[in-house]
């Protein structure tokens, strides 16, 4: 897209952890349970606004953090430029009669834009109604940051909600 930056050299250099797969691949269609359920409706695949007749591209993993701010990883928006003409389409997930497509909201770095390299964020303003105006971000409630040290320990179970390469929840 003529619009988005080129891609910053930097970012193109490996990372010391790259994500990855270790004993085998546990990713599940469905939540494990209720609390897991919950908590993902503050997460969408964040994909490029498409032209008309063309689709959207999923290409990472952003969550409510408030009511109008999605986080990130800093390397998905290293700067405002990155998220502009993107959304983030939340309920982009497979149900028991098939993927549902979703529900797209803007995203836009002018009403808020902060990004950390070091502490790897983004974070980035989400309008609150839906592209096709039939939805409203509150909708989706939002995760709270805490603080606090000690929130898990070792050897504790987690559930990684995300969109796998920007796919299906």
């Amino acid at each position: 897209d003529a619009n988005r930056p080129a891609i910053n050299p930097e970012l193109l250099k490996p990372i010391k952890f790259p994500e990855r797969i270790i004993k085998g691949n546990d990713l599940k269609d469905f939540p494990p349970n209720e609390i897991s359920r919950r908590a993902g409706k503050a997460v969408a695949r964040i994909e490029t606004i498409p032209a008309q007749g063309q689709l959207a591209e999923g290409f990472a993993t952003g969550f409510l953090i408030s009511p109008n701010l999605l986080m990130t990883n800093f390397h998905v928006f290293p700067d405002s430029q990155y998220a502009k003409d993107c959304a983030a389409n939340f309920l982009f997930e497979r149900t028991m009669s098939g993927i549902n497509s979703g529900f797209q909201f803007s995203l836009d770095p002018v009403k808020f834009f902060i990004a950390d390299s070091k502490l790897d964020f983004a974070i980035v303003y989400v309008e609150p109604v839906s592209l096709d105006k039939k939805f409203s971000l509150s909708n989706f409630g939002f995760l709270n940051l805490y603080a606090t040290v000690g929130k898990i320990t070792n050897g504790q179970p987690i559930h990684i909600i995300q969109h796998p390469n920007g796919g299906v929840k």
